[in-house]
């Protein structure tokens, strides 16, 4: 998704060495972007020459100055092949690989990345430098991070990486901040390829430097043509200075951090600043056109992919389930419901509303199915099969774990997948479940309608304290639903089972509903609510939401103390009559009433 451009951010280009110096310097284009006849003209206002590594470092701890914000586009590598990192036991995340990239000398790198280049069969590469879609192969051309001979690219990254790091900038997709400097990585050579082809212009022995001087002239005019804009959007203007700075550099030094400019500028008018969704933070990302492209055509292909999956993962479910007539693969399921009752309920998660971001996948999976069989667990029913459709936000590489998790969970709660859907969003990961279920028990579904004046009020398990607000993890995540619970009461107490609900949203909130439903009210003796470790007031028990506990309506009279499980059960209060204006479900606490009616939490579940 392409945004308008920021005239007003400074754009940076670096051509960087690993040991700068007055005669090989690291090289900095600057320029801003300005508005032109039928598109934008990136003004090329410097040319630095930073001839120390402590150069480098201060300039990447330079504010925009005038400007609101800044990119940077250097061209080393911000990260490494993962099959790498996991085979030095660097990782798994960015900030080990960081922490280890600063600890290590030059000589012990190297040797670390023969004895890693031996065993895995060769120099690794990430994804952005090479890869395969549709059976066809892709390269950007771009060298290893593993690699210490000339070119010293790895080098590049042991030196270049910590001192971007220490300067306290947004670098993607390696690492976020709040800074309003960003750095991004680039490749120079995908700038050229794209005006030149593979015509060589820099370096070389003394016989072809006529030739390559040409090259570089002739590209020089390129990047003030046509042919630029027809890829980057704009087109270039240099001083005529800087112009023969670049012509005369035969090591193309120059010219390469005009290049770099040129995937920064384009990357400011970028979502995410030309970096998808869902990359590897510890193998980062080169910013350009030409990645973005093989990124969707792979983007493309792994939906094929992911299609097979979910055919390969449900093989053979038809002999697993009996009630799985036909699983996926066709046009519909078909599953055989030897009931006369159907149980049918829908629900979803979304990423940011139900989960943080950054909740490890199989814990999406987990939470999204058993959300939903918790409400079948509250009707007194057994799961026969279910449909997930899951919306994949632009550049989500997480769809094949996902597609895994899913049938992975269905499988231990005797749920199979045997359908759904998979789609591309602009917006966050989204999780619907859809789940088809029949009445455990002869008795019947039980529902919210059936409390009378007189009975008993019941809940399984403990509440409160599901959501960690420092991690946003917790028992929302990893709750069971309280399926064999909801069997075994219905089948004990069975016609005495008048009412149950599963609670989401919080006691006091679900409490009013069942209430409602059954057009009575609810007395909770608040001190008999059963609080989970840590949650030190019945309030806040009866608030927080997300337990997926089981409350129940019984006969009066009814003797209960645990279940075959081991889920501890406790009667909480009374079904009363329901009068007027009052309060649907209150809380004695003392000698006070407490109208708990709303107390719970909106999610809009």
């Amino acid at each position: 998704m392409r945004k308008p451009y920021d005239f007003s951010v400074l754009l940076r280009g670096v051509d960087f060495t690993s040991r700068p110096s007055r005669r090989k310097p690291i090289i900095i284009a600057e320029g801003v972007l300005n508005r032109g006849p039928g598109g934008g003209v990136l003004n090329i206002s410097a040319l630095r020459r930073i001839e120390s590594l402590d150069g480098f470092a201060l300039a990447m701890q330079e504010h925009a100055g005038a400007h609101r914000q800044s990119v940077t586009s250097v061209d080393f590598p911000l990260g490494m092949a993962r099959s790498a990192v996991e085979w030095l036991k660097w990782g798994p995340s960015a900030e080990q690989f960081h922490k280890r990239v600063r600890g290590v000398s030059r000589e012990e790198f190297r040797s670390a990345m023969k004895r890693c280049a031996r065993a895995l069969g060769g120099e690794q590469h990430r994804a952005c430098d090479r890869g395969e879609a549709n059976g066809k192969g892709w390269s950007a051309g771009s060298i290893s991070a593993m690699h210490t001979d000339f070119p010293a690219v790895g080098y590049m990254l042991l030196e270049g990486l910590p001192r971007i790091l220490d300067a306290d900038v947004s670098v993607l997709p390696v690492r976020r901040t709040n800074s309003s400097r960003v750095v991004i990585e680039g490749y120079s050579g995908l700038v050229a390829r794209w005006l030149i082809g593979n015509e060589p212009y820099k370096g070389g022995k003394p016989a072809s430097r006529k030739a390559r001087f040409a090259a570089r002239r002739r590209m020089v005019g390129m990047l003030m043509s046509e042919r630029l804009r027809e890829r980057y959007g704009f087109m270039v203007s240099v001083t005529a200075g800087d112009a023969a700075a670049c012509m005369e550099d035969a090591e193309g030094d120059a010219l390469d951090a005009v290049l770099m400019c040129v995937q920064a500028a384009w990357a400011s008018g970028q979502e995410g600043c030309g970096v998808p969704r869902g990359v590897d933070e510890v193998e980062g990302w080169i910013v350009d056109p030409e990645t973005m492209e093989h990124f969707h055509r792979q983007q493309l292909a792994s939906e094929e992919v992911l299609l097979k999956r979910v055919y390969g993962v449900s093989g053979g479910m038809e002999r697993q389930f009996p009630q799985v007539v036909a699983g996926p693969g066709h046009d519909c399921a078909v599953v055989f419901a030897e009931s006369e009752h159907v149980l049918l309920k829908t629900d979803q998660v979304i990423e940011r509303r139900h989960f943080v971001a950054g909740t490890p996948v199989e814990l999406i999976a987990r939470k999204a199915l058993a959300r939903t069989l918790s409400d079948i667990a509250a009707a007194a029913g057994e799961p026969i099969a279910a449909l997930v459709a899951a919306a994949l936000p632009d550049g989500d590489a997480r769809g094949r774990e996902l597609v895994d998790a899913v049938h992975a969970w269905g499988r231990k709660w005797k749920c199979p997948v045997v359908g759904g859907d998979i789609a591309r969003t602009s917006g966050p990961l989204a999780l619907t479940v859809s789940v088809l279920g029949k009445p455990a028990t002869r008795r019947g579904a039980v529902l919210r309608s059936g409390a009378r004046p007189g009975d008993d009020l019941w809940v399984t398990g403990t509440l409160g304290g599901s959501f960690d607000k420092r991690t946003g993890m917790g028992k929302h995540l990893t709750f069971e639903p309280r399926l064999a619970e909801a069997k075994e009461l219905a089948k004990r107490l069975d016609g005495k089972l008048h009412a149950m609900m599963d609670l989401s949203d919080g006691l006091g909130r679900d409490a009013r509903r069942l209430a409602e439903m059954s057009g009575v009210a609810i007395e909770i003796d608040a001190p008999r609510v059963p609080r989970a470790t840590g949650v030190k007031t019945w309030k806040r028990a009866m608030s927080d939401g997300e337990d997926y506990e089981l409350l129940f309506v019984t006969a009066p009279g009814v003797k209960l103390k645990s279940l075959t499980s081991g889920t501890k059960v406790t009667c909480i209060g009374k079904v009363v009559e329901y009068t007027r204006g009052e309060p649907r479900s209150v809380a004695l606490a003392g000698r006070r009433r407490i109208d708990v009616s709303m107390l719970g939490w909106e999610h809009g579940s």
